[in-house]
Order: structure tokens, then sequence, then C-alpha cells
């Protein structure tokens, strides 16, 4: 009976550790792409700053501020995102 105890104990602590290893490599994941879309954001946002002062067009300027107003809501979004992930 104790055998089997101890059995049920080694296995679930092997269980355990799959998972904890499971979740850390999702969090690894999810950290890398939150990253991976950072940077994308940070330069689309660059981007559209930059067309707005470089442009004489009212249509051009007005495009690349709907661009950089998208951005902003990506941010936020994003930042929300990282801030339930707990990054």
């Amino acid at each position: 009976m104790v055998g089997e105890l101890i059995g049920e104990a080694v296995g679930k602590a092997e269980l355990t550790k799959q998972l904890i290893e499971s979740f850390r490599r999702k969090e690894t994941m999810v950290k890398e792409t939150s990253y991976a879309f950072r940077n994308r954001i940070s330069a689309i946002g660059g981007f559209s700053r930059r067309l707005t002062k470089l442009t004489e067009g009212k249509d051009l300027i007005k495009e690349a501020k709907n661009i950089y107003r998208e951005v902003q809501t990506l941010e936020t979004h994003l930042e929300r995102f990282e801030k339930y992930i707990g990054i």
C-alpha cells in the first residue's frame, strides 16, 4: 500500500513538473510574440509620424493620422494584454 502511494506521488510530481515546463514554454512564446508585435507597431507608428511631417497633401496627412491613431489603439491593446499576462 505504501509503495502504491509513493508511486502515485512520484507520478503526480512528474506530471506537475511537465505542466510547469509547459507553462514556461507558453509564457516564453507569449513574451516573444508580444515583443515582436510591439516592435512592428512602433515601426508603423514612426513611419506614420514621419509621413505626417513630410507631406503637404491634406489627404495624405489625413491617412497618416488615421494610421497613427490605429497604431495607438494597437499599442493600448498590447499594453492591456501584457498587463493581463504579467509581462
